[in-house]
């Protein structure tokens, strides 16, 4: 299969990893997220911090994600610049009826993004903004628990930052890059 026949929004198959030795040839050419993936990530599942998904296109695994529940705490000044974020989005507002509760809270219930990472061969078609938005309405119809925000934190590294595809994806930085560490937590507003 060639990856070149990926274009536009196409149909991706997404299951539930379970056979982690497909992971084994993954690379999604940032050596030490590949690294991750290979020998950490089962971990991570087995260890019930995540549930991971495997994306199939003509039967071929093109990238992978998982997913758990996360909270968002926004301080009064965020949430001034959600307002503002929503709207420059054309997101729709909190409902009048719950609005003076919605802003009342202090911490926000959230699916993270624990992972993503789409094959090498396959970047560069839209794949990740396209599981982005699969994501995104994954969290909207799920009925286990509550949810209102979508977050990641960005893997920030020399060289290499997700933050831009998260932000061309309407995500919001959640709080400043740690200086020390790399990623940069962000967030996008459901409804």
């Amino acid at each position: 299969m060639s990856p070149g026949k990926i274009n536009g929004p196409h149909e991706l198959v997404i299951t539930h990893l379970k056979d982690f030795d497909s992971l084994l040839d993954f690379t999604c050419g940032i050596p030490e997220m590949d690294a991750f993936i290979r020998s950490r990530f089962k971990d991570s599942v087995y260890n019930h911090f995540c549930v991971p998904y495997a994306v199939w296109f003509e039967g071929t695994m093109i990238a992978l994600f998982a997913l758990n529940y996360d909270a968002v705490v926004l301080p009064d000044d965020y949430k001034d610049d959600l307002q503002i974020g929503a709207t420059a989005f054309g997101l729709p507002s909190v409902s009048e009826s719950y609005e003076e509760t919605f802003w009342a809270k202090w911490h926000y219930p959230a699916i993270e993004i624990s992972y993503l990472a789409v094959q090498k061969d396959f970047q560069h078609l839209k794949v990740g903004t396209q599981l982005i938005e699969e994501i995104v309405s994954i969290a909207k119809r799920q009925t286990l628990a509550g949810c209102q925000f979508v977050t990641v934190e960005a893997y920030r590294k020399a060289g290499y930052s997700a933050e831009g595809f998260y932000w061309k994806c309407r995500f919001s930085r959640c709080s400043d890059p740690d200086p020390v560490g790399d990623t940069v937590r962000m967030y996008r507003f459901l409804f």
